[in-house]
């Protein structure tokens, strides 16, 4: 598997701040195994994670707050039963991971209990690539990629095509730097 570099991370996500680039070259390092054992599947997650987070700049959801993230509020199927919910469990990390049930999950996977009392944890560089690699994993995401293709896989990370086009645009980018053949557009 391919080891990722400063030169590697620009390349991937060309916007990333100088500053954050050797703490988040460190951590990708150490948490991508978790979750992607080929060089297709890294290029995907960084070309995933690329997007939900704008070249790794926002580690926390932008709060409007938006028509769609009041929606966030007594929405069951992310578990956020409790008034204030859909802000508090607001997108964070590099995947962006929304909902008390997703937090829940986390906090769990992450042998982090304090999580649901302060998630803003999930904003900190590590452990944004850490909940994004465990997310991953625990999403079966490259298994989705492998059988269905990435089209598929922008669909089980964001639930719709939010962003395709740069996504796409993200993933031929890595593909290329690593010399690997670009996916057909299958579907899409």
């Amino acid at each position: 598997m391919i080891i990722i570099s400063k030169k590697f991370l620009k390349a991937a996500c060309p916007t990333i701040q100088n500053y954050h680039t050797m703490v988040f070259v460190e951590a990708l390092n150490k948490y991508i195994p978790i979750c992607a054992r080929t060089d297709r599947e890294v290029a995907a997650f960084l070309a995933q994670t690329g997007h939900e987070s704008a070249d790794f700049r926002f580690l926390r959801e932008l709060w409007g707050p938006t028509a769609a993230q009041q929606r966030y509020e007594g929405r069951k199927d992310l578990g956020n039963t409790q008034p204030g919910d859909g802000l508090k469990f607001r997108g964070r990390g590099l995947i962006q991971i929304t909902g008390r049930a997703n937090y829940t999950r986390m906090a769990e996977l992450m042998n982090l209990p304090s999580l649901l009392d302060t998630p803003d944890k999930l904003a900190e560089p590590e452990k944004a690539v850490w909940s994004a690699a465990l997310w991953w994993e625990d999403h079966d995401c490259s298994k989705v990629l492998d059988r269905v293709g990435f089209v598929a896989l922008t669909k089980r990370i964001n639930g719709g095509l939010n962003g395709m086009k740069d996504r796409w645009a993200r993933y031929d980018r890595i593909c290329e730097y690593l010399h690997l053949s670009l996916d057909k557009r299958v579907g899409y």
